[in-house]
């Protein structure tokens, strides 16, 4: 009975207040694991605060001065106060930061990317780096889970790590499911997406085993590609709106 309730009922969709659950599950046997988390935000909300509590070491990346010294006053590990890119990008050195949303939970180096509903309420100038950079730093080979939430700046982040080196057992991936792109990216480094969490995408090396239910291969397809038409008409409309209001008050 068991079986085929995996092999037809396992769900891979969950509401987001499942996801630190579903994390400790999944790297259960994980004693002394190493995390890279990239736009930590709030130390309550920081996804890799259950990783340090069982004694993983890794890194945490906010570009906000404020939540950074948040995080120092809190974190064991290493809080680098910089924005993650691409290594053309970080040739830069800064960049101009788009705070937006309560506690600049929506704040990117890509204001054209962020959400449609945000409204930016300041901007300042951050350090730019990449996570190759920062493990190399900090004499990191391989990671057991990387995180990231940079709303709308993944392709960046993702272009200054060389994930076929580092190699991580997870990459938890805030999208929002709105085009293929970023899943393109992971295909093209030898990724699958296997699971869903909030606005989180969880991908895993192409050769794990990570069977996925006949319901949950149905979730994913009515996920990326059924609902996404909906959502980028929203997107748009919200963008179209908010692009109104501005040339207004200008």
């Amino acid at each position: 009975m068991s079986f085929l309730f995996n092999f037809f009922l396992t769900p891979t969709v969950f509401k987001d207040n499942q996801e630190p659950m579903l994390l400790m599950a999944y790297f259960e046997t994980t004693q002394s694991g190493v995390f890279a988390d990239v736009g930590a935000n709030d130390p309550q909300t920081s996804v890799s605060q259950i990783f340090e509590d069982r004694g993983w070491s890794g890194l945490i990346f906010e570009p906000l001065p404020d939540l950074a010294a948040k995080l120092r006053a809190v974190r064991k590990n290493p809080v680098i106060e910089a924005a993650c890119t691409s290594l053309e990008n970080a040739k830069k050195k800064n960049a101009k930061f788009y705070l937006a949303g309560v506690g600049g939970q929506q704040s990117s180096l890509d204001q054209q990317a962020q959400d449609a509903l945000s409204r930016t309420d300041a901007v300042l100038d951050v350090r730019l780096t990449t996570l190759d950079n920062e493990l190399e730093n900090h004499h990191i080979q391989r990671l057991d889970f990387l995180a990231i939430d940079v709303e709308g700046h993944e392709l960046e982040v993702l272009a200054g790590i060389n994930l076929k080196t580092s190699k991580p057992k997870l990459v938890l991936l805030e999208d929002w499911a709105r085009d293929f792109s970023r899943h393109r990216w992971m295909r093209l480094q030898h990724y699958k997406l296997v699971r869903r969490t909030g606005f989180n995408s969880w991908y895993v090396p192409q050769e794990d085993a990570f069977p996925i239910s006949l319901l949950g291969r149905l979730q994913l397809l009515r996920k990326y590609v059924l609902g996404m038409p909906g959502r980028r008409l929203r997107f748009w409309r919200h963008e179209r709106k908010r692009l109104a209001t501005a040339s207004i008050k200008t």
